[in-house]
């Protein structure tokens, strides 16, 4: 119960403080909310019937609502070679409204890149029509990339530092910004596809209240979200295909990015068996 209390009294404070995109409610109505929360499985049942989008909408980040936004925004230009950017500090919400030509089911993706300085992941709450629709919105991560410093040799070749008996040191990481993609879905992996979203025809608002952290987003889109084919029907497409070799081996160790500083190389002679 101890435990159960404190996350709920950290969840309203962070919104209380940031000035809430939930209608100036309460700290009392917000830890109702939380409690009488549907799960996304209970939310997507209630529209089972109702249709995917047709096409994809797309909501460039400058377009937000500037007298229902809270946040202290910015509008910049030349952030890692994309203009029209807005960058949201980590207090505060930022509003978008638009339209839908009809009734219909979308998923959700935001093309960010991260502002440099902490190690947080970044995490926003989700509101749709002025509502966090289910739990599982409450909690938006969005990673951001890092890489090892790795050591760069005469031929231009990245390796690990070394100590004096020729072992390999593990290696500290650096931030390195790119701009990334990211469809809502649920943080602790229960769901295997991104989280649909119920839009009514006519004008809506979606909302990204911060808990964590500053970021750039350039744009949202809605997307209608169909599952990918299984492994068998891809397989049966290219049955008519000689089948290849092997072009390259990579040492996993040797990666490009990572999306977490606890991400790192370790010995291990262990069997893989």
């Amino acid at each position: 119960v101890l435990m159960l209390v404190g996350t709920l009294v950290t969840t309203v404070s962070a919104a209380s403080d940031s000035g809430s995109s939930s209608g100036g409610k309460t700290s009392i109505d917000n830890v109702t909310d939380i409690l009488n929360a549907l799960s996304y499985s209970e939310y997507i049942a209630k529209y089972a019937d109702e249709a995917k989008g047709e096409s994809i909408i797309e909501i460039p980040a400058l377009n937000y609502d500037k007298d229902a936004t809270t946040a202290d925004v910015k509008e910049v230009n030349n952030i890692y070679g994309k203009d029209g950017v807005l960058k949201i500090p980590e207090i505060g919400s930022v509003v978008w409204k638009f339209d839908i030509p009809k009734d219909a089911l979308y998923s959700i993706e935001i093309e960010y890149c991260q502002v440099e300085g902490k190690t947080n992941s970044i995490e926003r709450v989700f509101y749709l029509n002025g509502d966090v629709p289910f739990s599982g919105a409450r909690s938006v991560i969005l990673s951001k990339t890092w890489k090892y410093n790795y050591v760069v040799g005469a031929d231009g070749k990245e390796s690990f530092k070394q100590d004096i008996n020729g072992n390999d040191i593990r290696p500290g990481v650096v931030e390195n910004p790119r701009w990334t993609t990211y469809a809502i879905s649920d943080s602790n992996g229960y769901y295997s596809y991104p989280f649909e979203f119920f839009f009514s025809e006519g004008e809506n608002t979606i909302a990204l209240e911060g808990s964590r952290e500053s970021v750039y987003i350039k744009s949202i889109k809605l997307v209608p979200f169909n599952k990918p084919v299984s492994y068998e029907e891809y397989l049966k497409a290219y049955t008519d295909n000689a089948k290849g070799g092997v072009i390259d081996v990579v040492e996993a160790e040797y990666s490009l990015n990572i999306s977490n500083v606890t991400v790192y190389p370790v010995y291990d002679r262990t069997s893989c068996i």
